[in-house]
C-alpha cells in the first residue's frame, strides 16, 4: 500500500523525537502568556507638544494620528514575528501600555563579573568590574538588570567595565551595601525596552569635501571655530549634537546645508564627553535626496570583509535609482550612514549603490539583532519615556486555569473515547496519530517560540477535534469502498485516494484564511494565525501519513476486514424532508442574533480594547490572596464583575499573599455618569468600596498629651532606615527611632517626643 514504508517510519520517528527533546530539554520550551504566567507592565510617555515644537510632527497631524503611529511601530518592534501575545494599548492623552509575558520581556543570560569597587546602601552611583574587554562584552551597552547579593540594579549604559545611569533597588528588592568581589550577575538585558525606546532614525548623508564648504559660502576652519565655540561652553554639556544643528546660522549655528554628528562608539570603548569625541561634518540632503529607513525595503543580518556582524539592506524599488544616483555624487569619497544622531559607519565608496548594501561598524551579534528589529519596524517621531514598569502576576487565578486545563482533558478523553468506541482498531490508529500530532504541533510552537494562552490551550483542543474530522472521513470511505466488495488493502487505498481532495480542499481554505490573517492582522490575531497554520500542517500530516503508516501495516499482518460500528452509517433522520422548517428555525435563530447584538449596550458586548478603561495600582494595609481581592474587586458595581485584578509580585510577603494589586475595568455608562468622568469616578468607587482593605497614609501620627509621637511613613519604592532617619534630622522630634515594617523598606514605623512648643 506504501512504497518505502520503511523509511517513512524513521522519517516519522525523527520528527516525534526531534519534537520531544524541543519540549523536555528547554527551561521553558513553550512561553507563558500573561493570563498564566504574568509578566511586566510598561507604560511610556510621547510629548507630542514638544515634537511639534522641534518639527518632528506637522501640525495638521492629530494626536490620534501620532499615537496610532507609534503604537504600530513599537507593536512591531515588540511582537516581530506575531507569536509573543503582548497586550499593547493607549491610555490616557499620550500614554502607552505595554504588557508582556514573562518569557517575552528579556533574555536570560548567564555573565556574571567581581565587583571592582565597593557599592553603598544609598545614591546612584556606578558600578565598575573586573574583566577584560571580551569577558564584559555580555553586558550590553545599551542597559540590562543586574543582581549583587538581594538586590537587583537596573542600568543604562555600559562604558568599558563602568555600568552608568544606575537605578537601586528594582523589583522591590532591599537596598545593601555591596562589598568588592562580590558577584555582578546579568539577569536580563532589556532588549525589549531597548527596542521600544530606539528611535530607529536612519540616515544616509555625505561628509562634507572642503570643495563642498566653498559651495556653501563658508570654509571648515570658520564652522569647526563655531562648533568647538558651543561646545565648549558649560550649559551645552550635556546637551545632544542635534541642539547646535538646529541653531540658526546668525545664532551661531551650522551654515545651512551642513550638520555635524559624533561617531558611533564600540561597546568596549569608555564613554566620552561630546566635546572629546570625532565629529565629523555632512551634507544634509533635500528634496528628492532624503532617504531614511523608511526607503528600505529589506533589512537583515550579513557579515562585512571581516566577518563581523553586519546589516544588509535593499533599498525599495521606487527608490533604489534615485538613490544609487546620490551615492554616485560620493565615488571615490566618503558617506556616512547615521542612526540616532551617531554616525554608525562612512566609508569611502567606490562604486554607486544602485542594490543592496550593508551598514558595517564592528558589531556585536545582539547590537544587528537590535538594529534589524528596528529598521524592518520604522522609525519613531518621538522618543518614549518610560514612566512606570511593575511586575505583574497571571491575570487568571489558579482554580480558574485548572478549571480550564481540565475542561481540555475531558474533551480530549471524549474525543479519544469516541474514536475507539466507534472505529475499533482504525480508532486507535487514530488516536495515536492524533497524539503525535499533537507532540508535533507542541514542538512547532517551541520552534517558533509562539506564546502559550488559554485561548491557545482550547485553540489546540479545537485542532485537535478538527484533525479528527480527516480520519473520519479516510474511515468512512474506506467502509464504503469495502461495501462495494473491494478487497482490504484496495478499500484502504481507495478510502484515502477519495477521502486526499475533500481533507486538502477543506484545510488549504483555512491554511489561506490563516495567512491573511497573519499578513493583515495585528497583535493576538497574528498569533493565532501563526498557531492555526501550525496547526493544520500537522493535523494534515498526521492523518495522511501517520494513520496511513498505521493502516499499512495493519493490512501486512493479514487482516482480512476492517471492523467498525454502522449505526451512524446507516441513520435515517429525514434532515432533507424538513429542510423548509429548518431554513424558517435558521433564518430566525441568525436575525434574532443580529438583533440582539446591535440592541446590547456596547458596554454589555465590547471588551477594553474597543471601549477603553481605566487603570490603578492599589496597596492594602494586610496581605491578601489574589482570590479574595478579586472577590471584593467583583462586589463593586458597574463594571467592576468583569475587571481584570492581577497581583503584583514584589510585594508577595508570604507564599501567594501580596500587598500591591492592579485593577483594571473596561469604560462603562455607569462610571461616565459620575461628575469628574470615569477616571475619578473609578478611583472613588475604589476608594470607598475598598476602604476597609487600602493601606492607610502615606503620613500617620499620634501625638500625646506629653509630646510623645508614634506614627508610620509609607513610600512608592524602598529606602534604607537610616536614610529616613535622616531625612526627619532637625524636625524637632527627640529621641526618634525608625523601624521597617515589612521587608521591603516602603513601610516604617516612627516614635519619639516632640521638643516643647
Amino acid at each position: 500500500m506504501i512504497e518505502n514504508a520503511g523509511r517513512k517510519v524513521i522519517f516519522v520517528a525523527v520528527l516525534l523525537v526531534a519534537a520531544l527533546l524541543l519540549l523536555v530539554l528547554p527551561d521553558r520550551p513553550i512561553p507563558l502568556g500573561l493570563d498564566l504566567a504574568g509578566g511586566t507592565r510598561l507604560v511610556y510617555s510621547l510629548d507630542i507638544e514638544e515634537g511639534r515644537r522641534s518639527g518632528a510632527i506637522s501640525a495638521q497631524e492629530t494626536d490620534d494620528e501620532i499615537m496610532g503611529e507609534q503604537i504600530s511601530i513599537i507593536e512591531q518592534r515588540v511582537n516581530p514575528t506575531g507569536v509573543k501575545e503582548p497586550i499593547i494599548r493607549r491610555i490616557g492623552q499620550n500614554r502607552i501600555e505595554i504588557s508582556l509575558p514573562d518569557s517575552t520581556e528579556a533574555r536570560t543570560a548567564s555573565a556574571a563579573r567581581p565587583l571592582a569597587k565597593p557599592v553603598d546602601a544609598s545614591g546612584n552611583a556606578s558600578i565598575e568590574l573586573v574583566g577584560t574587554p571580551a569577558e564584559l562584552a555580555a553586558f550590553p551597552s545599551g542597559g540590562g538588570i543586574v543582581q549583587i547579593g538581594g538586590e537587583y540594579l537596573r542600568y543604562r549604559e555600559r562604558a568599558g567595565n563602568q555600568l552608568q545611569q544606575i537605578t537601586r533597588g528594582e523589583q522591590g528588592t532591599p537596598l545593601t551595601a555591596h562589598e568588592v568581589g562580590a558577584s555582578v550577575v546579568l539577569i536580563s538585558d532589556d532588549a525589549i525596552k531597548n527596542a521600544i525606546e530606539n528611535l530607529g532614525d536612519l540616515r544616509f548623508m555625505g561628509v562634507a569635501r572642503p570643495t563642498d564648504f566653498s559651495t556653501l559660502g563658508t570654509d571648515q576652519t570658520k564652522e569647526r571655530t563655531k562648533l568647538d565655540t558651543w561646545l565648549a561652553s558649560p550649559a551645552n554639556a550635556d546637551l545632544p549634537i542635534a541642539v547646535f544643528n538646529a541653531l540658526p546660522t546668525e545664532q551661531g549655528g551650522p551654515v545651512k546645508g551642513l550638520a555635524w554628528m559624533p561617531m558611533r562608539q564600540s561597546e568596549l570603548e569608555l564613554r566620552m564627553p561630546l566635546k572629546d569625541r570625532q565629529l565629523l561634518p555632512l551634507l544634509v540632503p533635500s528634496g528628492n535626496e532624503v532617504f531614511t529607513g523608511a526607503s528600505l525595503a529589506t533589512v537583515g543580518k550579513s557579515q562585512d570583509r571581516t566577518g563581523f556582524p553586519a546589516v544588509s539592506f535593499q533599498m525599495r524599488e521606487e527608490f533604489a535609482t534615485s538613490f544609487g544616483d546620490y551615492t554616485k555624487k560620493f565615488e571615490g569619497e566618503r558617506l556616512a550612514i547615521a542612526l540616532n544622531g551617531e554616525i554608525v559607519t562612512a566609508p569611502q565608496l567606490s562604486e554607486a549603490l544602485y542594490g543592496s548594501s550593508i551598514i558595517e561598524g564592528r558589531f556585536q551579534d545582539r547590537e544587528v539583532d537590535q538594529m534589524v528589529t528596528v529598521l524592518r519596524s520604522g522609525s519613531l517621531r518621538i522618543a518614549p519615556k518610560l514612566v512606570n514598569e511593575e511586575r505583574v502576576g497571571a491575570s487568571l487565578g489558579d482554580e480558574n486555569i485548572q478549571r480550564n486545563i481540565w475542561c481540555g482533558i475531558v474533551v480530549l478523553v471524549l474525543i479519544f473515547g469516541f474514536m475507539a468506541g466507534y472505529y475499533r482498531r482504525l480508532g486507535l490508529y487514530a488516536n495515536m496519530a492524533l497524539a503525535a500530532n499533537l507532540l508535533l504541533l507542541l514542538g512547532a510552537m517551541s520552534i517558533v517560540q509562539a506564546t502559550l494562552t488559554l485561548p491557545g490551550i482550547a485553540g489546540i483542543v479545537l485542532t485537535i477535534g478538527m484533525a479528527v474530522d480527516a480520519n473520519i472521513l479516510i474511515f468512512d470511505r474506506i467502509r464504503e469502498e469495502a461495501d462495494k466488495g473491494l478487497k482490504p488493502i484496495q478499500a484502504a487505498k481507495e478510502g484515502f485516494g477519495h477521502a486526499l481532495s475533500a481533507i486538502v480542499d477543506s484545510n488549504v481554505t483555512t491554511l489561506l484564511t490563516a495567512l491573511i490573517l497573519y499578513n493583515v492582522g495585528t497583535g493576538p490575531i497574528r498569533g493565532f494565525a501563526v498557531t492555526l497554520s501550525l496547526g493544520i500542517l500537522t493535523s494534515m500530516f498526521a492523518a495522511l501519513v501517520i494513520t496511513r503508516l498505521f493502516v499499512h501495516y495493519h493490512l501486512a499482518r493479514g487482516e482480512k476486514k476492517f471492523q467498525m460500528s454502522r449505526w451512524l452509517a446507516e441513520a435515517k433522520y429525514g434532515f432533507m424532508e424538513k429542510r423548509k422548517l429548518y431554513f424558517v428555525f435558521s433564518t430566525i435563530f441568525c436575525v434574532a442574533g443580529l438583533v440582539l447584538f446591535f440592541v446590547l449596550p456596547a458596554k454589555r458586548k465590547l471588551g477594553i480594547d474597543f471601549l477603553g478603561g481605566s487603570s490603578a495600582k492599589v496597596r492594602t494595609e494586610q496581605a491578601l490572596g489574589i482570590d479574595e481581592m478579586r472577590t471584593r474587586v467583583g462586589q463593586l458595581p458597574g463594571e467592576f464583575a468583569q475587571a481584570e485584578v492581577v497581583s503584583l509580585p514584589a510585594s508577595e510577603e508570604t507564599s501567594g499573599k501580596f500587598r500591591e494589586f492592579r485593577i483594571t475595568a473596561k469604560g462603562s455608562g455607569d462610571l461616565e455618569q459620575v461628575e469628574g468622568g470615569s477616571e475619578g469616578s473609578f478611583e472613588r468607587v475604589l476608594r470607598s468600596g475598598l476602604v476597609d482593605l487600602l493601606q492607610k497614609g502615606p503620613i500617620e501620627a499620634d501625638i500625646g498629651a506629653d509630646g510623645s509621637l508614634v506614627g508610620a511613613v509609607y513610600f512608592e519604592a524602598a529606602h534604607p532606615a537610616e536614610e529616613v532617619k535622616q531625612a526627619l534630622a532637625g524636625t524637632g522630634i527627640e529621641a526618634l527611632e525608625v523601624r521597617p515594617r515589612d521587608e521591603f523598606n516602603k513601610i516604617f514605623e516612627l516614635s519619639g517626643k516632640l521638643a516643647a512648643g
